[in-house]
């Protein structure tokens, strides 16, 4: 067994994962990444590393059926995140300021559900989702609700923490744990106060934030929006190289945490799994990377390293980068087979959510999933950080299928807490408009259906859904 499976089987603390060997390290690493910056990863690693060369895509002829199946395939995904906003102000060239423009509710909505007639989660909806993928204290718990209610459409805090703590009865430091855990959720940067550290969140979870950078987005942004480039080179002591660096990371960053759920201008998103039904009714997990970026080493580096007359230097040199090469492609290797895994694991767990769509999502948590496939529940959770899925039910991250759950039914079974909200919303859906269905009335008929779930755990995951109280929605 590798140095990296061993790794992955076990899960590390922060301060073992700073003694790992350069292999164990960039396992973890790469693991961690996204598929977009993972090609941002390669690409970089393609330029300094002249042992690795890069494969041409390889071509391959489609059937009218596949054609049309993957025309439906983009159909569904481009649909699941067609959104609008006003155009974002910008600050010189391609950094852009935060935008004060609102949205309609209608125009923060993401159709998951492809097949649907009902909304998937909205930016709300969906952090409720993900912090059900956390095993808290009620305390916790209770205060992070407060601030998810409390977030902008646009993904910022702009109510102060004390307020909060007080109208949910919380100390200040259960507040700050809570908005830390919160902050840590999808999308990168939400729950921020003010831009800088939105832009400060997103680095830290890139790894990307050095002392130079801290200083540059919480003392300098003005130099930035202004172009005072000649005085912010100076007031930061660095060469015009490093500065181009910093400012080039900077653009990759979504200055509005909340834009993917209301801009029209969204990041795309990019699924690096598909689970696919088959015509006897099986379902299997496909790789989508065809189309990426492929790397091997190059035989004409390897063979140079056979000549004897070549240098020590050059053969040192060579040497390095040969191991580098070795390591990445092994890394790349134990991701892909990592994901894949994960993925057979979701179709095990997830049979009805793949026959039925959200109602028949079940709580499943990342600490089971790591006991399945023997790895530590750290390791699971980087796995799936920032990594979508694409299903027969539309477009999902990773994370949605990893959850505490909400309720249970008669048999004991956990319920996940997005299928309960789904419950919920296709219960509200059917009420008569002149006799609109109370909490109370919703929670019997779950539990008619055998789902046990509390009134006010129905009155909460109504309001996350955006629909207002019985009383509210009555019309004749």
């Amino acid at each position: 067994m590798s140095s990296i499976e061993q790794h992955l089987q076990t899960g590390l603390t922060q301060q073992q994962t700073t003694a790992l060997s350069m292999q164990q390290r960039l396992g973890l690493e790469l693991l961690h990444l996204p598929l977009q910056e993972l090609e941002n990863r390669l690409a970089q690693e393609l330029i300094s590393n002249p042992v690795l060369e890069e494969l041409p895509p390889e071509p391959a002829e489609a059937t009218p059926q596949e054609h049309e199946k993957e025309s439906q395939n983009d159909d569904d995904y481009e649909s699941a995140f067609e959104v609008t906003l006003a155009e974002n102000d910008r600050w010189t060239d391609e950094l852009p300021l935060p935008a004060n423009a609102e949205a309609d509710d209608d125009d923060r909505k993401l159709d998951f559900l492809s097949n649907s007639p009902a909304s998937a989660p909205a930016l709300t909806e969906l952090l409720l989702i993900e912090l059900e993928t956390n095993d808290l204290p009620d305390n916790i718990r209770k205060a992070a609700i407060e601030i998810i209610f409390s977030i902008d459409p646009d993904g910022f805090l702009r109510v102060n923490l004390a307020d909060l703590a007080m109208s949910c009865d919380c100390e200040m430091d259960e507040m700050q744990t809570a908005l830390a855990l919160v902050q840590e959720l999808a999308p990168p940067g939400v729950g921020a106060r003010d831009l800088p550290e939105c832009l400060e969140l997103q680095l830290k979870r890139r790894g990307k934030l050095d002392e130079k950078m801290h200083t540059l987005i919480h003392n300098h942004l003005d130099d930035v929006a202004q172009g005072n480039l000649s005085a912010l080179q100076k007031k930061l002591a660095i060469s015009a190289e490093e500065l181009d660096k910093m400012l080039a990371l900077l653009r990759q960053l979504a200055p509005v945490p909340g834009t993917s759920f209301n801009s029209a201008h969204a990041p795309v998103v990019m699924p690096e799994l598909e689970i696919e039904q088959l015509p006897d009714g099986t379902f299997i997990i496909r790789q989508l990377r065809e189309n990426f970026r492929k790397i091997t080493i190059s035989n004409y580096y390897e063979k140079l390293l056979e000549d004897a007359s070549l240098s020590s230097d050059d053969r040192k040199y060579l040497n390095e980068k040969l191991l580098r090469a070795r390591e990445l492609i092994k890394s790349l290797t134990m991701r892909d087979s990592t994901l894949t895994l994960l993925g057979k694991l979701i179709i095990e767990q997830q049979e009805e959510f793949l026959h039925r769509g959200i109602a028949g999502l079940k709580t499943f948590t990342m600490r089971e999933a790591g006991a399945l496939l023997g790895y530590d529940e750290s390791t699971i959770s980087r796995a799936v950080a920032d990594k979508f899925i694409r299903t027969p039910h539309g477009v999902f991250p990773l994370r949605f299928f990893f959850s505490s759950g909400g309720g249970s039914s008669g048999d004991g079974e956990k319920i996940a807490a997005a299928a309960i909200m789904e419950q919920i919303r296709q219960i509200i859906a059917q009420e008569e408009p002149a006799k609109p269905v109370s909490d109370e009335n919703i929670a019997r008929t779950l539990s008619e259906q055998g789902i046990n779930v509390a009134r006010r755990t129905v009155a909460k995951y109504r309001d996350a859904l955006k629909i207002p109280p019985a009383s509210a929605r009555k019309r004749r």
